[in-house]
């Protein structure tokens, strides 16, 4: 995929270990609109993988598994040399955890409601700080309320080296 020459501002990107997105799902539905770049491992489906790849504005990139997952830096390097150089990322608890052990992250955005879950519950996985002074800091913090639930956004002051 050549951003510049196919006229397109932004991508969608996935990261699905076994490629367990929906062919009816919004997202391949609207990828001529709007293009999506799928990062799987050698866990996909062939076939399914294939059909993606002879869609309009999709792209499949299969990377060799770590701990069975898409490895993220040869990902992120991957989008890097395709001229992706800034990412929103939305995802779970384990894709945001993975993000910050593996210091990919730069920037955090995140909302928390006035709810308490309990259990086995969280927002961010990974495997964490053992203790407060190896927590990760932020700097530049800015916080806002909407309704009941708080915003807070912030820059990673200190990359842990995990």
């Amino acid at each position: 995929l050549d951003e510049k020459k196919k006229g397109y501002g932004t991508f969608r990107v996935i990261v699905d270990s076994a490629l367990k997105i929906s062919l009816n799902s919004n997202l391949i539905k609207t990828a001529s609109k709007s293009p999506i770049i799928i990062g799987t491992t050698e866990f996909a489906n062939r076939a399914k993988k294939d059909k993606l790849c002879g869609m309009k504005g999709v792209s499949v990139v299969s990377l060799k598994s770590k701990g069975k997952r898409v490895p993220l830096k040869p990902f992120f390097k991957y989008l890097a040399q395709k001229g992706i150089m800034t990412i929103l990322v939305e995802g779970g608890a384990e894709l945001a955890g993975s993000l910050i052990d593996e210091t990919l992250a730069d920037e955090i955005m995140f909302f928390i409601a006035p709810k308490i879950i309990g259990g086995n519950h969280f927002s961010i996985k990974g495997k964490g700080a053992k203790n407060i002074s190896e927590a990760v800091n932020l700097k530049d913090v800015q916080v806002k309320r909407f309704g009941t639930d708080i915003f807070v956004r912030g820059y990673i002051k200190n990359k842990r080296n995990l």
